[in-house]
């Protein structure tokens, strides 16, 4: 391969294996580190962990930019929880509205519930869960994912607000 100062990539693991997958990244890091700027567009927000700088995209629109940390911190306020019950789509409803819930959304198995900081997810959630007739499995914090960036983000109104800096 020639050695161009910037190469453009869409969605380049989509459908690859994840040995394949690896060694791909590993490719695309001995570029950058050789000097090569490189733009990645991905739907894999786990692989979006592995850039330097990020723009978020909602409707066409550029919503967010910058490293994985500082989306984070910057559009993250509060903890997330991964919440177990016996029917996720039904909880993550129940959880619509509330007062202290900043949002939610299916993760495989569970929901991530985003609180803000001053509640007790353990007192909290599950009189919610259980008024809605479900059961309330395992309760846990985690560490925030790009992914949940971008389900805080994504169909917000940001008209009025200058949150792609």
């Amino acid at each position: 391969m020639h050695n161009p100062p910037i190469v453009f990539l869409d969605e380049p693991t989509s459908g690859v294996d994840p040995g394949t997958r690896r060694n791909f990244w590993d490719l695309i890091y001995q570029l950058s580190d050789g000097g090569v700027t490189i733009f990645v567009t991905t739907h894999y927000m786990e692989e979006a962990e592995y850039c330097n700088r990020i723009g978020l995209i909602d409707r066409g629109r550029l919503i967010a930019v910058g490293s994985p940390a500082e989306l984070k911190s910057r559009h993250l306020k509060g903890n997330i929880y991964e919440v177990e019950t016996s029917d996720l789509l039904k909880g993550m409803e129940s959880f619509q509205g509330a007062e202290r819930v900043l949002d939610t959304a299916v993760f495989g198995r569970a929901l991530h519930v985003r609180l803000d900081e001053k509640t007790d997810a353990e007192s909290y959630l599950p009189p919610i869960l259980s008024e809605a007739g479900l059961e309330t499995g395992k309760i846990k914090r985690i560490v925030p994912t790009l992914e949940d960036v971008f389900v805080a983000l994504v169909g917000r109104d940001l008209s009025d607000q200058s949150e792609a800096t």
